[in-house]
């Protein structure tokens, strides 16, 4: 049975439901968190080390569109979500405020 487990770098969303049942898995290695323990014993386990690991429960595209999708058992990582670029080269947050300025609000 599945005792450790590596998550893909580019992992930018995952549910704290992932690993449920998984009772002898006590390694979770990803390059948002360090190698780490897993206490198993609670559903809560993997949902604080996401926590810890600064994943949210808010979506960040729903946020920077004003969308209200709220997923209780995903977990996004905002850290990747940030340093992705658009086809223009820029942030997502940037995109989104070029979206609501208007061209009297620069002048």
């Amino acid at each position: 049975s599945l005792a450790s487990v590596r998550l893909p770098k580019n992992l930018t969303l995952i549910s704290f439901r992932t690993f449920q049942g998984c009772v002898n898995l006590t390694t979770i290695e990803a390059s948002s968190f360090s190698i780490t323990t897993l206490d198993n014993s609670t559903l809560d386990g993997f949902k604080n080390l996401l926590i810890n690991a600064g994943f949210s429960t808010s979506n960040p595209d729903d946020m920077i569109s004003d969308r209200q999708h709220m997923y209780q058992d995903m977990y996004y990582d905002w850290r990747i979500w940030a340093r992705t670029r658009d086809v223009d080269g820029r942030c997502p947050l940037f995109t989104a405020a070029a979206r609501c300025l208007k061209w009297s609000h620069v002048k």
